[in-house]
């Protein structure tokens, strides 16, 4: 091996051993297995890896006038989790036919404090397409109990209006 290179490897063990010396080996190396550290258990539950928990069919995104009841957004978590919604999408776009704005809420069941979002499908010219995107922190909408079933429907339907929504979020017992 050249000089240089026994040289530096030299130094870097001489200062390697320097630390551990002033540390003391047993503090350098402790928790290693003396049981002072703490080990952190690992979760089945990951609030930011978000998926669909439910949304609209290609044919109710591409049909006027869907019934409040097909276009239901129903989210049932498994027994004993809680819902967690982090984001909500609603998109209009006018089939232009119609000649005036229609403007519906959507209202939530199962969510604590029940959030509603209004939707707005425009009349003939108006912008063709008109969406609600809200996202939600990790644990920023969950469902009232564990278990419930959280429902998001539109109030009515929107008029000469073509409607597609998705739901996002995860489960967990907490």
């Amino acid at each position: 091996m050249e000089k240089w290179k026994q040289a530096l490897l030299g130094g870097t063990a001489i200062v390697g051993a320097g630390l551990l010396g002033s540390l003391g080996a047993e503090k350098a190396l402790a928790g290693l297995g003396d049981g002072s550290s703490t080990s952190v258990s690992q979760s089945a539950y990951h609030p930011d890896a978000s998926s669909i928990l439910a949304a609209t069919s290609a044919t109710n995104c591409t049909t006027t006038q869907v019934a409040t009841a097909t276009l239901a957004l129903t989210i049932t978590p498994p027994s004993g989790n809680y819902a967690y919604i982090t984001g909500v999408y609603i998109q209009t776009a006018s089939n232009g036919t119609g000649s005036t704005t229609s403007t519906t809420a959507w209202t939530s069941t199962g969510l604590t404090n029940t959030p509603s979002w209004l939707v707005t499908a425009g009349g003939t010219g108006a912008p063709a397409v008109t969406a609600v995107a809200e996202t939600y922190p990790p644990g920023g909408l969950k469902s009232s109990a564990p278990g419930t079933a959280v429902v998001l429907t539109p109030v009515a339907t929107l008029a000469s209006a073509f409607t597609c929504a998705k739901v996002t979020g995860y489960f967990s017992p907490q």
